[in-house]
């Protein structure tokens, strides 16, 4: 264990509400003890209100998002180096797609400064735009091979088995599961009425919503499908839905928005789906499987790892819609005649392998061994 008390900053990227902010507000916490923490991010539009939490101090620096333009990448490298020449921390902990390579460049200059890089996905895998997973792999390529040896810290095997090992040589790589930290499951009686999808995510590319459209489009008129996160309480989504759905079809569906507590709308769920193209580890599957709900995922990352410990983690076809309205009926009549065991079930599985107890025992080990 780490005695000494050290300054860290942790990197985030957009400042909206994502997987990435909530996991920097995990390990904020875990290292409360151990470490004074510094966050920083892009402006906050939502995703960092915890950030000052705590006597924590918070710097927002324009450019930290994810962006392919030269010019905003370097005005945002040099903004960071300032922010870290003031800050002066004893480990940069990177955590967003574009503050990894910042964080290298920043780190080159200071040979004390220890480096530590969570992948929240892989960066340049399946499903991102051709020419955004060309630019991030040649960078990832460029940098992991020109920056010292530093800490790499991955969701999944599979994340980690994406990289070349010829680029991981000369560098710690580390596998640290997400968790979820909801807190309040209990098992429900089976319910009577309309069977219920929830969805948690945001109106962005990557979620692919229009699939959740199509998919919805093919289910009993006894199905209602709730969408929460950013921007899905917009006319953008609104629109997109009401060219795939009917009037009665949009009557079922609720477009909530951004929710500070998503516990309720998980508690009387059937089911949870979701649509990516890609995705890092998602805390929003794993909330669901906290609350003890069946997942239906498109194959994106993090999925072949629940699918080895949740036992009602069913991987989807997107494309084909009518299949997979079928797979969700199946499942859902099955649930909700046995809610309460199976919903007991399911959590026990969670508590396992991915509740806040568990990944705080091993990040707070990554945490030792980036100390060392």
């Amino acid at each position: 264990m780490t005695e000494q008390r050290l300054k860290v900053m942790l990197l985030g990227g957009d400042g909206g509400r994502s997987g990435v902010p909530r996991h920097i507000h995990q390990l904020a916490n875990a290292l409360s003890d151990r470490a004074e923490v510094v966050i920083a991010s892009d402006a906050d539009t939502g995703g960092y209100g915890f950030a000052r939490e705590n006597g924590r101090t918070h710097l927002e620096i324009p450019g930290l998002a994810s962006s392919l333009q030269p010019a905003r990448i370097r005005a945002a490298a040099a903004q960071l180096d300032r922010a870290v020449a003031a800050v002066q921390p004893d480990i940069l902990w990177a955590h967003a797609r574009l503050t990894l390579p910042l964080a290298r460049i920043v780190a080159r200059k200071r040979p004390d400064l220890r480096l530590s890089c969570t992948y929240h996905g892989v960066p340049f895998g399946p499903g991102h735009r051709r020419a955004a997973a060309t630019f991030f792999r040649r960078l990832e390529r460029h940098f992991l091979g020109v920056t010292p040896q530093h800490h790499l810290i991955f969701l999944t095997e599979e994340d980690h088995a994406a990289f070349a090992p010829d680029m991981l040589s000369q560098h710690s790589s580390h596998i640290v599961p997400n968790c979820s930290d909801l807190g309040g499951f209990a098992p429900t009686a089976p319910a009577d009425g309309p069977r219920h999808l929830v969805m948690t995510t945001r109106y962005a590319r990557q979620k692919n919503l229009s699939a959740a459209a199509r998919i919805f489009a093919q289910l009993p008129q006894d199905f209602r499908l709730t969408i929460a996160g950013m921007h899905t309480d917009g006319p953008g989504l609104h629109k997109r839905f009401r060219r795939i759905l009917s009037a009665p079809e949009m009557a079922r569906v609720n477009f909530v928005g951004p929710v500070n507590d998503v516990r309720p709308l998980l508690a009387q769920a059937d089911g949870y789906l979701m649509t990516s193209l890609y995705e890092g580890l998602s805390i929003g599957m794993l909330e669901a499987f906290e609350y003890g709900l069946p997942i239906f995922s498109t194959p994106v990352g993090g999925t072949a790892l629940l699918s080895r410990h949740h036992p009602e983690m069913h991987i989807i076809d997107a494309l084909h819609p009518k299949r997979t309205a079928r797979q969700i009926v199946r499942v859902t009549d099955r649930f909700r005649a046995n809610r309460a065991d199976l919903g007991g079930k399911i959590h026990a599985k969670w508590r396992e392998r991915f509740s806040s107890p568990v990944w705080k025992t091993a990040i707070l080990k990554v945490y030792d061994e980036i100390c060392a």
